[in-house]
């Protein structure tokens, strides 16, 4: 897959377009953090205190990606009631559970603290 360089356009013969669809949200039972020897270890608030980091879990998503190729032709999409195009082929197709995608701070006497 080419990198994307601004000003720089890419061509292609085909009409591609990549969908991302993000299914099960989840959040981490208990702050933990990350040391440097590689293993997680659990994070309390004095610790994150101590050590000047901010008291936070883990969100994780279930994605899937693919890339379809579109045809020219347009269908009604029967539930925003938009036209599209039709999807002639799907190229690639894969998912992928359980992706870190961010953080949140944690409240002090929180279910989760």
């Amino acid at each position: 897959m080419p990198q994307y360089v601004t000003g720089k356009k890419w061509e292609s013969d085909k009409n591609l377009v990549w969908e991302v669809k993000f299914g099960q949200v989840s959040v981490s039972e208990h702050p933990r953090m990350l040391e440097t020897d590689g293993k997680y270890c659990p994070m309390f608030p004095h610790e994150s205190r101590i050590r000047n980091l901010t008291y936070s879990t883990e969100i994780f998503a279930d994605i899937e990606f693919s890339q379809k190729e579109l045809d020219d032709q347009y269908e009604e999409n029967p539930v925003t009631q938009q036209r599209e195009k039709k999807v002639k082929a799907i190229l690639k197709s894969y998912k992928k559970e359980k992706v870190a995608i961010g953080k949140v701070p944690v409240m002090l006497r929180s279910k989760f603290c």
